[in-house]
């Protein structure tokens, strides 16, 4: 799927019918903006918009992917070839999501295991949270990579529904908080090795989930901006 020929056919389409983006937006029942969005490449229709834009513009919904207007034989093998590549792109989306986790747990486990010993110094205790910061932010911007695929998420959508991005945001900074504070009451060295060992982590825990909420609810909040 080419978002930018597919967002070029939509605008083509809009054209040929003498509508303006005002009036596609009314007709869809979402923002000009949006519609902008689309005919620019910068983003696609939600999947529930697909019908409604196909019917409007009396296109299949192959057409709109496809992004041209294509003959009856060429259908099949387009659907097929579509398919293929949209099998191709979710495995790859799958990678990049695992070792995106897997990037954020280790930074968080760098950043913090540093402090889950007592002796430690404050010299490698910088280090440490230097190194684990970087890993962290590299393991964000690839989540970030695969957020034009958030519309298609059940659990972004559902979490989207239930909860609203504000609410996420705000659960993971608290956790981050919580986490952050747990740690600081560890490097004071007040209890022993066994209760900092499960207080390190449990901080651990939060600062892992807590760093994914955010992310989340950013990734939420720019697929509102796109409609």
């Amino acid at each position: 799927m080419n978002q930018e020929k597919t967002g070029a056919f939509i605008a083509q389409l809009r054209k040929e019918s003498n509508m303006t983006q005002v009036q596609l937006a009314d007709e869809l029942g979402v923002t000009n903006k949006a519609i902008s969005k689309w005919e620019n490449g910068k983003s696609l229709p939600d999947v529930q918009l697909f019908q409604p834009i196909c019917k409007l513009f009396h296109i299949s919904v192959n057409e709109l992917l496809a992004g041209e207007h294509i003959q009856q034989e060429e259908i099949q093998y387009k659907t097929e070839h579509m398919l293929l590549e949209y099998v191709l792109l979710t495995k790859n989306i799958w990678k990049l999501s695992l070792i995106s986790f897997l990037l954020i747990g280790i930074g968080s486990l760098i950043c913090f295991l540093p402090f889950m010993v007592n002796r430690t110094d404050t010299v490698i205790r910088i280090f440490g949270c230097s190194i684990g910061a970087i890993i962290i932010l590299f393991g964000v911007y690839m989540k970030f990579i695969v957020k034009i695929y958030v519309n298609t998420n059940r659990v972004y959508n559902y979490m989207n529904e239930k909860f609203g991005h504000m609410k996420l945001f705000i659960s993971g900074i608290i956790m981050e908080l919580v986490s952050i504070n747990m740690f600081s009451f560890m490097s004071l060295g007040y209890e022993g090795k066994g209760v900092n060992a499960i207080l390190g982590t449990i901080a651990f825990v939060l600062c892992f989930v807590g760093t994914n909420l955010i992310i989340m609810a950013c990734n939420i909040k720019n697929n509102r901006n796109a409609k």
